[in-house]
């Protein structure tokens, strides 16, 4: 029998909460993660708290010790090394097909997404406007019209934003916006890329992408 629709959006959503806490490093690196906290801050019992923990786990998001609970991933050199190579691979080959394949109804959600971010590009809170981002590479991502890649991708997106964060606290602790937040000039070029089917030209732009993180991370290692 399978689960209602109202359960899988109440358990999606909690997820969902759960995993921007990670990626905003609102639960750090290396933290501990407890159920009971967790459990009495959504008003849930401790078993959906455990599930999230599962699922964010194969997100590679969260580490489950045997016999010492559940540990937010780190954001280690290796960790960030072993992202970086999964995720060019991944994001050149999605991001490829989805210039090749996507639909005017891709690309007018594309649009719609960005306009949201520009909406909050003259405000002080960084956080939508990073969030309206994740949403247009996720949308992005479905365009390629491969549910396999995009789910992958959709990984590899969530990590970029985990490690660009700590790479922003590492780099300037009170200046995050500043460094965290992507010109979203280079959103408009991905979306022109998208539209003119360039996918020779969205390999290029991937690699720029990943090429700017690597520099980023050189410089919080110092």
């Amino acid at each position: 029998m399978s689960m209602p629709t109202k359960a899988r959006s109440r358990g999606g959503d909690l997820i969902e909460a759960i995993r921007l806490k990670i990626l905003l490093h609102e639960l750090r690196p290396g933290d501990g993660i407890s159920e009971d906290a967790l459990a009495e801050e959504f008003g849930v019992s401790r078993t959906p708290i455990r599930e999230a923990i599962i699922t964010l786990q194969a997100d590679r998001l969260v580490t489950l010790e045997r016999n010492y609970g559940a540990y937010v991933a780190a954001d280690s050199l290796g960790a960030f090394k072993s992202y970086l190579e999964a995720a060019i691979l991944i994001q050149s080959q999605t991001l490829a097909l989805a210039a090749k394949r996507r639909t005017e109804r891709n690309l007018a959600r594309l649009a719609e997404i960005l306009e949201e971010a520009k909406a909050h590009q003259a405000s002080e809170a960084s956080i939508p406007r990073i969030l309206a981002c994740r949403q247009f590479m996720f949308e992005l991502a479905r365009a390629s019209q491969n549910p396999l890649l995009a789910e992958q991708a959709r990984r590899m997106i969530d990590l970029h934003i985990f490690f660009r964060v700590g790479l922003a606290r590492a780099l300037a602790p009170m200046q995050l916006d500043q460094v965290m937040v992507e010109p979203l000039d280079d959103y408009y070029s991905l979306l022109e890329l998208v539209r003119e089917r360039d996918d020779e030209g969205m390999r290029a732009a991937v690699g720029r992408r990943f090429t700017t993180t690597r520099q980023l991370m050189l410089r919080a290692l110092g």
